[in-house]
């Protein structure tokens, strides 16, 4: 069973702690038999809630230090400055406080975690193939540089996320793709 959460020693900073969290270990039951975060789900919130204090309990935070937002897989980054708005439509997050918890969803979608090593600043991308193709790396690295950072000090972590080998296009998929760029054809490999 893999640990929860989920580390690496390259990625380990004075002043950030991250971890990537599995589906396992929730209070979730059935369908949602998981650690199910989502509120918007049909799961029973009070699992939702238990879910959410366990990530909280691992950080030393409280329930209202998460931040999560609604996610539609698009290039959408939020900044999360003093005041925390109540609901966010994005697909990443950046800031520059402390003491607060950046966090995605994601399943067979990409974590990302960004941070700016000389301003602190962090960011947390949920990157889909929809997100990915549309720039949400991209927007967020310039919201990071808004605030201050600059790209060559950025450090980056990709978590847990459906590998090549597990994720079947169709034709037409592959084909827009290519009509994008030439050498896209490396993100493909023929099915076995």
């Amino acid at each position: 069973m893999k640990r929860n959460p989920i580390t690496s020693p390259s990625f380990n900073f004075k002043h950030l702690s991250y971890g990537f969290f599995t589906r396992n270990n929730g209070f979730s039951e059935g369908i949602f038999s998981s650690l199910n975060c989502s509120i918007i789900s049909s799961d029973q919130a009070s699992n939702v809630l238990k879910n959410r204090k366990k990530i909280t309990d691992t950080f030393g935070r409280e329930a209202e230090d998460i931040i999560i937002p609604r996610q539609k897989h698009t290039n959408k980054c939020q900044i999360i400055g003093s005041k925390i708005p109540k609901i966010i439509n994005a697909d990443a997050l950046v800031t520059t406080r402390k003491n607060i918890i950046l966090s995605v969803l994601t399943a067979d979608c990409a974590p990302i975690l960004l941070y700016e090593k000389q301003e602190k600043i962090i960011a947390a991308i949920h990157a889909g193939w929809k997100g990915a193709k549309s720039g949400i790396i991209q927007n967020t690295i310039k919201e990071i540089i808004k605030l201050g950072g600059s790209s060559m000090n950025i450090a980056a972590i990709i978590g847990p996320c459906i590998q090549q080998d597990s994720y079947e296009v169709g034709k037409e998929f592959y084909s827009n793709f290519l009509l994008e760029k030439d050498q896209n054809h490396q993100m493909f490999s023929k099915k076995k």
